[in-house]
Order: C-alpha cells, then sequence, then structure tokens
C-alpha cells in the first residue's frame, strides 16, 4: 500500500484510518479498483481544514520545545525552498516543499499518532490546496509565515510558532468563505483574515522580536 510505505508504518493503521474517513464520507471503496478520495464539499473541506490546522498547531507546540538547533537549521533550509518557490510562481513546487515543512514539524513533535492523524486528514483537501496557491499573495504569506514559526522555534517560543500556525489555517478557511461560500449565500463565519492580500503581522511580529533579541 502506497500510504504504508510513504508514512514508514504497517499497513493495519492505514486501512483503519482509510476505514474512518470512509465512514466520515471523506474517501469511498470501490471493488476491485481501491481507495479513493471523495468529491469533498467546501462545508466539509472548512471542518477539515480547522482540524487539521489546529493538529498541526499542536505538532508546532510539541516540536518548538524538542526540536534542536540541526533540526531548526533544517527547516529553515525547508522554508528557504518554500519561498523560492512562492517567489517563483511555482505552484506545483510549492505545494510539494510545503508538504515536506508540515511532515518535518510533525515528525518532531515526537508523537508518531498525531504525525499520522495530520497526513491522512491533509489528503482530502488536496485540490483546495490547489486553488489556495493560485490566490495572488497566499504563498507568501504561507512562506513568511513559516519564516517566523524558524524565528519562534529558535528562541522556543511555542505560544507564537503555534500562533503563526494558527493565523495559516485561518487565511486559508477565510480564502474558502470568500470564493466558495459567499457566491453561494451560504457557509459558516471564517475567523481570521478575510482579504487574500494579508498584512503579515504576526510574522513580521515575529521577525521584529529576532532582530531584537
Amino acid at each position: 500500500m502506497e500510504i504504508a510505505a510513504r508514512l514508514g508504518i504497517s499497513r493495519s493503521p492505514v486501512r483503519e484510518a482509510l476505514r474512518i474517513l470512509e465512514q466520515d464520507g471523506l474517501v469511498v471503496y470501490r471493488q476491485g479498483r481501491g481507495t479513493f478520495v471523495a468529491d469533498v464539499t467546501p462545508e466539509d473541506a472548512d471542518e477539515l481544514y480547522l482540524i487539521h490546522g489546529h493538529l498541526m498547531g499542536l505538532a508546532v507546540k510539541l516540536a518548538c520545545q524538542k526540536m534542536t538547533g540541526e533540526d531548526v537549521t533544517e527547516l529553515e533550509t525547508l522554508v528557504a525552498g518554500l519561498g523560492a518557490a512562492a517567489e517563483g510562481d511555482d505552484r506545483p513546487g510549492f505545494l510539494v516543499v510545503r508538504s515536506r515543512v508540515e511532515r518535518f514539524i510533525a515528525s518532531k513533535s515526537l508523537s508518531p499518532r498525531l504525525a499520522r492523524l495530520i497526513e491522512t486528514m491533509g489528503f482530502p483537501c488536496a485540490r483546495y490546496r490547489s486553488f489556495h496557491v493560485s490566490v495572488p499573495g497566499y504563498m507568501g504569506h504561507v512562506a513568511e509565515a513559516y519564516r517566523g514559526i524558524c524565528m519562534a522555534f529558535r528562541s522556543k517560543d511555542e505560544a507564537t510558532a503555534e500562533q503563526l500556525r494558527v493565523d495559516i489555517i485561518d487565511l486559508g478557511r477565510s480564502l474558502l468563505q470568500r470564493y466558495f461560500f459567499e457566491p453561494l449565500g451560504r457557509g459558516p463565519e471564517a475567523p481570521g483574515t478575510s482579504s487574500p492580500h494579508v498584512e503579515h503581522g504576526a510574522a513580521a511580529d515575529a521577525k521584529a522580536r529576532g532582530r531584537d533579541g
């Protein structure tokens, strides 16, 4: 099973995760063909982003206290690649590097169950992530937020690191609100920034603290 190989785990927990996702209507099993991601509605995506985002926030908080200086340096290298992809408007490259960044942070949380759950929750929302990177300013915002997270990791400031990651998910949900819910006159009131051209306040504050410190 490809997912098990990617995660470096046995097939049993993957089968269990797929069973749970099938119960929730997020994947469908087709006899003789395999398991496929279901057509995730914007409402489903909004809920998944909320859950996935806060799981990543928890991973960031745990990793902040456990990562070594060498770990942070490795993360900074990954985030530099994220920034380069954003500057070059390389959307597929950005998505690949972002997944690597998230998997790296999740692995450094030293909670294998949390890392597996984050990986599993991310799959159903792939097409909405592809939409997000088409919005002007989104990739730059995410890259800058992760630079701020790196600086927070350096200073062991878990609260700032976690908040920066929550800011990313708030932006993602606000874009779902603007482009999928509002045109149809439906949907939840999304928290966070309502504009895709986001002022990078939290990341800028973290950067300033890094300079001042």
